[in-house]
């Protein structure tokens, strides 16, 4: 759907409204109904998914409960080219892993990786902005090398924005160019809201404003039937065993696989190997989900006090994306003061800046 035509099926809704209020009973009431609607509908997802498994134990039996053994790191994630890897012990004692190359001295391009993602997922925009910036992308909490709190509240989204000011602060910057793809772009939403004298400017890809998504997943019934994975990984357990069983099956089709998936030729055997020796880590998928868990638990009576981004801003959106409705890219710019532009790629899945990267890295070249 062409740029125009979106901006003119948009819905006039205005998501800023009463955000500097404490709710009233009625919307706190709504909130608790919507969490537990939450819930239901992850059941729901659940027991479907649960009915199709005896099919595929029966055409599987060796293999369905099977993961490949990984014991040491992928050659691939050891290439010097892309990047030295380093550590960030933070003041609140998270230790962050990064991937950084690029001349200290060069402005910092910071990469915030989304879900099922970790530094890896940056790895053409490293190798493409080096010769500039000083590139660095991290493994989020919860994610890779890095941290991996037990206490699902260490994944609010309040915390992880901290951390990426942390980071900041602990690569001796005051400032930098911020990127962020999927849970990523939200936290760096919420990174230029919360500090905006860090962020110079914002890219953010298939990733909208917090607020924007909550209020826009409650109203259109189309991006309620998209989340369907969200109200299922709300569930205890479950969602680890559907991501990692038959040796990451499931990770494997959302990445490679109709309709959420990347063209053929996106993503070689060796690099998606990459990802499933890091989601098999100890701890590393219920780490990784526990950012989802937190998400539908919105504190009630506390007030929502995002202020508009005042940086530039650019949105690159994967066209056909199956998780997110493409309209969202067009409403996050209700939550900018400043010059705020999208970019839509057409024919380009969820993880455009892998599957589109020469075009990604272009249209970065041109905001920057």
């Amino acid at each position: 759907m062409a740029e125009d035509e979106l901006r003119r099926k948009l819905p006039n809704w205005d998501f800023r409204m009463a955000e500097t209020r404490a709710p009233s009973p009625l919307t706190v009431w709504t909130r608790r109904a919507f969490v537990c609607a939450f819930y239901l509908v992850g059941i729901f997802w659940a027991l479907v998914w649960l009915l199709r498994q005896p099919m595929e134990i029966w055409k599987n039996p060796a293999g369905y409960f099977a993961a490949k053994k990984r014991a040491s790191l992928p050659a691939i994630l050891r290439e010097p080219e892309v990047g030295q890897h380093g550590y960030l012990n933070l003041p609140n004692g998270i230790r962050i892993h990064y991937v950084a190359a690029g001349n200290e001295k060069n402005p910092l391009l910071l990469l915030l990786h989304g879900f099922p993602e970790f530094w890896f997922s940056w790895r053409n925009q490293i190798r493409h902005f080096s010769d500039r910036y000083r590139v660095v992308a991290v493994d989020l909490r919860g994610f890779g090398d890095s941290s991996k709190p037990t206490d699902e509240h260490a994944y609010e989204l309040t915390k992880m924005a901290e951390d990426v000011k942390l980071i900041v602060e602990g690569l001796g910057r005051k400032s930098c160019v911020l990127a962020g793809h999927d849970w990523g772009g939200f936290i760096a939403w919420g990174v230029a809201s919360k500090y905006p004298d860090l962020v110079d400017k914002l890219i953010v890809m298939n990733a909208t404003h917090p607020t924007v998504f909550w209020k826009f997943l409650m109203k259109n019934p189309k991006q309620f039937l998209m989340s369907w994975y969200i109200f299922m990984f709300q569930l205890p357990l479950l969602p680890e065993f559907y991501i990692g069983h038959d040796d990451f099956v499931e990770l494997e089709a959302f990445l490679t696989k109709p309709p959420t998936g990347m063209k053929p030729g996106s993503i070689t055997a060796e690099e998606l190997d990459a990802y499933k020796y890091t989601f098999s880590e100890p701890k590393s998928l219920t780490a990784a989900i526990s950012f989802y868990r937190n998400f539908s638990r919105k504190r009630d009576s506390e007030p929502i006090r995002w202020q508009p981004v005042p940086c530039p801003v650019l949105v690159i959106w994967g066209a056909a994306d199956a998780f997110l409705c493409s309209e969202l890219a067009l409403l996050s710019g209700q939550y900018t003061s400043g010059q705020f532009e999208v970019k839509y790629l057409d024919g380009i899945s969820h993880w455009v800046q892998m599957e589109a990267p020469d075009e990604v890295n272009r249209t970065m070249d041109q905001f920057l």
